[in-house]
């Protein structure tokens, strides 16, 4: 892997020029074309510099490359304090961010001498700027100059946290250029990942030209991060496979941790007056959905289900929200003759999605991550939107994956075989005639999704297993951490 000197002296320039001093001259004569650094199956990382230049290159005497080094901590355990990076915009009004915004906070509520959060400085905050965290230059999705902006005011920002207190690990939400990542190994504290997944910009199908040179210089910097640090967790089950198969780690490095949902935003609203309120209470059963309208969401299936249960009178469907096939689905209802049974009112504001999930008996998630493992592929379903829905009390059908099984095991959905439509309209129909067949009621529900499903119980989740990983990696215990969702779940 080459790092160019070109694009450190860049980053060196905007240092001094933010402090007010003349760049350095002599560094275009000093350093060499390009500083190569192999870090292809290195057994210790290399030791790679912070941003700061040496007196060396600012005066010119030397014909060599010197640049300090972050020095490692004195303590190195699971006492000291964790670092969270996050590479988004936590004020932006996106499931990405939304969900990262609540993930964050809950680890700092419940554990605010152990946690400090970094992340860019928000563009919006009037809707989200949190005193306890710690902030940096935005990025502003990566371009290319603030994105060399951020990297110094984060590098800054770290060696203030580490001279104020002992760090036991920094923790990585990786972004589509982890470049941050990848100059922290080798700063002598150990590195942990966060919520790896498939669909982070590594992926070469990426539609646009851009996304996919960015996924091409992306993957070193990933897998040279993924390779080198402690451990990490994922969503999905079919992603502890595919990590294995793309970075080699071994799966005791691994836990699958579950999305958690904020349970005192999502709560249970009265049914009939948010049937009201939104003009359904003209149906005696609803199903429901809200989220992204796409194909990975499974709406169009949804929609299919509803042709096989057209004979139910009072069975209707509501698919709110937005995306790029609102518009087909709502010409395939007017094509199937849906038009009174399946509604497409487009999206709502956040903070009334919980009143809106409060409305349907059922709620459906038929999100689908098809993974490709050489010539196996696995599936997974990980959304959100699971624990948003049981949190506000009301039962999820979804596809049967190894993510979903809970469902059935503790009562609180059903699932459906992949893929099967016949399938799922049967088992939607048992659900709507029988009186959400034998399922435990609303208040039972919200019960399951506070004690297993919460931010706030992930966040404890997501702690033991980063201290569990700090303890194996010093020897200080034998046996290996295990897959974690939802305890027995």
């Amino acid at each position: 892997m080459r790092i160019s000197v070109f694009y450190w002296r860049l980053m060196t320039s905007v240092e001094n020029t933010k402090e007010g001093k003349a760049a350095p001259r002599s560094a275009a004569t000093v350093a060499p074309p390009w500083l190569e650094i192999d870090i292809r199956g290195a057994p210790t990382p290399p030791r790679l510099p912070s941003l700061t230049h040496s007196a060396a290159l600012q005066t010119g005497r030397s014909p060599r490359i010197e640049m300090d080094f972050l020095m490692p901590d004195a303590l190195h355990s699971s006492d000291g304090t964790f670092i969270v990076a996050l590479w988004c915009d936590l004020s932006l009004s996106t499931g990405y961010s939304i969900n990262e915004r609540e993930s964050a906070t809950a680890l700092l509520d419940e554990f605010p001498n152990r946690i400090r959060v970094i992340c860019p400085e928000p563009a919006h905050p009037e809707v989200f700027r949190d005193p306890r965290f710690e902030y940096v230059h935005n990025h502003r999705r990566h371009h290319p100059y603030h994105l060399a902006l951020h990297t110094i005011a984060f590098r800054r920002k770290l060696r203030e946290i580490r001279s104020r207190e002992p760090v036991a690990a920094i923790v990585f939400r990786l972004g589509p250029l982890p470049v941050v990542a990848a100059l922290t190994i080798g700063d002598g504290v150990p590195v942990i990942l966060k919520t790896m997944k498939v669909s982070d910009p590594i992926m070469p199908r990426k539609r646009k030209w851009t996304q996919r040179l960015t996924a091409s210089a992306s993957l070193p910097l990933y897998r040279y991060v993924a390779q080198n640090s402690v451990g990490g967790d994922v969503e999905s089950h079919s992603y502890v496979d595919w990590v294995q198969s793309q970075f080699s780690i071994p799966p005791a490095k691994l836990a699958v941790v579950p999305n958690g949902a904020n349970t005192d935003v999502f709560r249970p609203y009265d049914r009939a007056a948010s049937r009201r309120r939104y003009g359904w209470d003209r149906f005696k059963h609803l199903i429901g959905y809200v989220g992204g309208i796409d194909s990975l969401r499974g709406v169009d299936v949804a929609v299919d289900a509803m042709r096989a249960l057209r004979d139910l009178p009072d069975l209707g469907l509501v698919l709110v929200g937005h995306g790029m096939l609102v518009e087909e689905i709502r010409r395939r209802v007017s094509r199937e003759g849906l038009e009174d049974r399946v509604i497409v009112p487009g999206p709502v504001p956040y903070g009334a999605v919980p009143e809106v999930i409060s409305a349907f008996d059922v709620a459906i998630d038929l999100t689908l991550v098809k993974t490709p493992i050489g010539d196996r592929t696995l599936y997974g379903s990980f959304s959100q939107k699971i624990p948003q829905y049981l949190a506000c009390g009301v039962p999820v059908v979804a596809w049967a994956t190894p993510d979903t099984e809970f469902l059935d095991q503790h009562r609180v959905g059903r699932t459906a075989p992949v893929a099967d439509t016949s399938a799922l309209a049967r088992v939607l129909r048992e659900l709507v005639l029988d009186g959400s067949a034998g399922l435990p009621d609303r208040a039972l529900i919200r019960q399951f999704a506070c004690d297993e499903l919460s931010a706030k119980a992930v966040a404890r989740r997501r702690m033991d297993f980063w201290t569990e990983l700090l303890m194996d990696q010093a020897g200080r215990k034998s046996a290996q951490p295990s897959i974690v969702h939802g305890r027995v779940l």
